[in-house]
């Protein structure tokens, strides 16, 4: 892998004007900013998970996971950019009123359904529209970059797709020949001096780590996980459990992955019925949001984030993604502050 003298924004900019597929991206607690461009504008898909590359997938299992062969691309390392100063707006500008009586109905219904008995937990999402200047999309990336120093950044583009940016905390899977780790993250406050997690959060995490658990047991061995922790991402904290293990002989990284995806932390409990109810109510499609992406089957690798704290941009607008875990406990007023707190982590930087 090579080393460029570009800058960030001039490379993303090269890439969009030349409508070059890219992804580049820095991972969690670390320095290094790489980019993989690919040499055509074919659209790959994958279904086996046995090439090596770059993989963008959904949330609904059954779309298309867009694939950027590390064979049919090139891979170099990228100048990590110098800390710019930035003006961060205040939300209010897209938090019209309309959206949270729209929300907070669908909590309440939400609500009613695991009440019936129908689910314990599922996740809903909102999606919130702001406009931006195009040119500055380098500028933003390099914004998250230095903001959120323990979060996955990214900046994708596919010019048959569309543009995404995120800056996700939540690793879903890491893989090394035969061992693996994961994470359980769930639950989501302020960071303040103290934080305290009540029952609900605690449960809702609780589930988490149990489906993982319970999924990873009849094809792993050696299994280990953590206590609930606190975890920091930006200006938000979750309760976090890690999990590691070893795989069991022939198990497929395509197995594996699906084994886990979609957690109780972006669907629900049962999985099934969650994913049902949010098929048949959310009233939009999540594309990548809550899907996955990362390096697949490189340097004997696979390493995967949960695409959360994410947007979608076009020339004019940008398309944030935001939601919460919803339980027989949950207050629709508080459901509609926590998606405010989450979609400030991207919405600050985009005037």
């Amino acid at each position: 892998m090579k080393t460029e003298i570009f800058t960030l924004s001039e490379k993303i900019q090269s890439c969009l004007e030349k409508k070059s597929p890219f992804v580049i991206y820095r991972k969690c607690n670390k320095e290094d900013v790489i980019a993989i461009v690919q040499k055509n504008k074919k659209l790959y898909t994958t279904k086996n998970f046995e090439e090596s590359g770059f993989i963008m997938a959904p949330f609904d299992r059954d779309s298309d996971i867009i694939f950027f062969p590390i064979t049919k691309s090139e891979k170099t390392l990228l100048k990590y950019p110098k800390k710019k100063s930035v003006k961060k707006d205040n939300l209010s500008v897209i938090s019209k009123e309309s959206y949270k009586h729209t929300h907070i109905a669908l909590v309440k219904k939400t609500i009613a359904f695991i009440q019936d008995g129908k689910a314990d937990k599922v996740v809903i999402s909102r999606k919130i529209e702001s406009t931006y200047k195009s040119n500055r999309v380098g500028l933003i990336y390099e914004y998250l970059l230095h903001e959120y120093p323990k979060a996955m950044v990214y900046i994708w583009y596919h010019p048959k797709v569309g543009l995404w940016m995120g800056a996700t905390p939540e690793k879903m899977l890491f893989v090394h020949k035969d061992s693996f780790r994961t994470m359980a993250l769930a639950g989501t406050q302020l960071k303040s001096d103290k934080i305290v997690w009540n029952q609900k959060e605690q449960e809702e995490q609780q589930w988490v780590t149990d489906f993982i658990t319970d999924q990873l047991i009849p094809i792993s061995h050696h299994l280990e996980i953590s206590k609930p922790y606190t975890d920091y991402a930006g200006h938000l904290v979750h309760i976090r459990t890690d999990i590691k293990g070893f795989l069991a002989d022939a198990i497929r990284l395509k197995d594996l992955i699906y084994k886990i995806h979609p957690t109780p932390a972006v669907c629900g409990v049962p999985r099934y019925s969650a994913q049902d109810f949010i098929k048949n109510n959310e009233g939009y499609k999540r594309d990548f949001y809550t899907g996955f992406l990362g390096e697949i089957n490189l340097d004997e690798q696979t390493d995967l984030y949960v695409n959360l704290r994410c947007m979608c941009l076009n020339k004019t607008h940008a398309i944030l993604y935001v939601g919460g875990g919803i339980t027989k406990d949950s207050v629709p007023e508080k459901e509609w502050i926590e998606t405010l707190q989450k979609s400030n982590i991207l919405a600050k930087f985009l005037r």
